[in-house]
């Protein structure tokens, strides 16, 4: 079962100010790479100055976590935290709340920055490409099924990022559904 926030630990954690000092902030500083990253992970780098802060969250039934991590176009950062009661998260589970919470940041982004709106549209093939991609179908996949090379998908999907000023694939699905410019 996945807790977004058990209201006790919420509460905790906000009059803690435990913002400033949240662990995996700190991992993201180390590996500004990893964008998605367990609790276990971050407990064994000691990050930050409350390394031990997710310990405190087992006393509010959190166990283990997941965060995930997501530069925005215009060089801000956002995070979402999930944590669950369980101490192991499937890779599937992973997967799944990995997806979730960058369709969540994305949308929060969306309408944190009104005044930005994306002009730029996607031709059709590259709106394809992204359908396919958001059907989980590798670059290969998606190249046979449209008759490409996996070269060119690679290039549509590219370019898809960039018109959507996602930061990455995950990202771009992300933005073309909540924008309605694709229908998984």
């Amino acid at each position: 079962m996945w807790v977004l926030s058990p209201h006790g630990w919420l509460n905790h954690w906000s009059k803690q100010r435990y913002a400033k000092v949240e662990p995996t902030a700190w991992y993201w500083r180390k590996h500004p790479d990893h964008h998605v990253v367990k609790w276990t992970d971050v407990r064994k780098e000691h990050c930050g100055p409350r390394p031990r802060l997710m310990d405190e969250a087992r006393d509010f039934g959190l166990h283990e976590g997941l965060a995930v991590a997501l530069k925005l176009p215009a060089g801000d950062f956002a995070t979402a935290v999930v944590g669950t009661e369980a101490s192991e998260i499937s890779s599937l589970d992973a997967a799944a709340v990995s997806f979730a919470s960058i369709v969540c940041v994305s949308r929060i982004a969306q309408l944190m920055d009104a005044k930005r709106r994306r002009t730029a549209e996607l031709t059709a093939r590259q709106r394809e490409c992204l359908t396919w991609a958001a059907c989980g179908k590798t670059d290969w996949e998606i190249s046979q099924i449209l008759a490409l090379s996996q070269r060119t998908v690679q290039e549509h999907l590219g370019r898809c990022v960039t018109k959507l000023g996602a930061s990455n694939r995950a990202h771009a699905v992300a933005i073309a559904v909540l924008e309605n410019r694709i229908s998984p």
